[in-house]
């Protein structure tokens, strides 16, 4: 059986990475979103990422008071949910306001959001059926990473003056 690699920190250590994650996340997806469908998105991802740091923080408050001190969680379980975020950002479906259309992030990147009558349909179920899916799929796999997380106690030292 392989050994999966953890990484250990101190709980309020995990707790402020936890915090700067959340953050830069909702600004990516603020980021690569466009029109309307960024104010539906500000709202999601505020209520998403604000409740992602509360669970944290009562998970980090437990810890605290029952002395585990350490937390370690699954470094592959992290990398698979970057990946996953990145692959949902990339889909993340913008619109063009009042002029029409929809485009996924990747298309704006690569130059290709022709707003208006040349745009896709602002009602393309194929685009938000993709984003919705990355975007559950991503969600998931942050709350394995999150379930993932062992908290431990801080091995005593021995001999030590109290």
């Amino acid at each position: 059986m392989m050994h999966m690699k953890r990484i250990t920190l101190n709980v309020w250590a995990l707790f402020a990475l936890v915090v700067i994650y959340a953050v830069i996340s909702f600004f990516a997806i603020l980021f690569t979103t466009g029109g309307w469908a960024a104010l539906m998105e500000l709202f999601a991802g505020g209520i998403f990422y604000v409740a992602f740091i509360l669970i944290m923080l009562i998970i980090s408050m437990i810890a605290a008071v029952q002395h585990r001190t350490r937390a370690s969680f699954k470094l592959s379980a992290f990398i698979v949910t970057i990946l996953l975020q990145i692959a949902a950002l990339l889909f993340n479906v913008g619109d063009c306001g009042d002029a029409g259309g929809s485009y996924f992030f990747i298309q704006r990147i690569m130059g290709g959001t022709a707003c208006g009558s040349a745009g896709y349909s602002g009602t393309n179920t194929y685009m938000m059926t993709a984003f919705f899916v990355l975007g559950l799929i991503y969600v998931v796999m942050l709350l394995v990473s999150l379930a993932s997380i062992r908290l431990e106690q801080r091995p005593s030292s021995e001999g030590a003056a109290v």
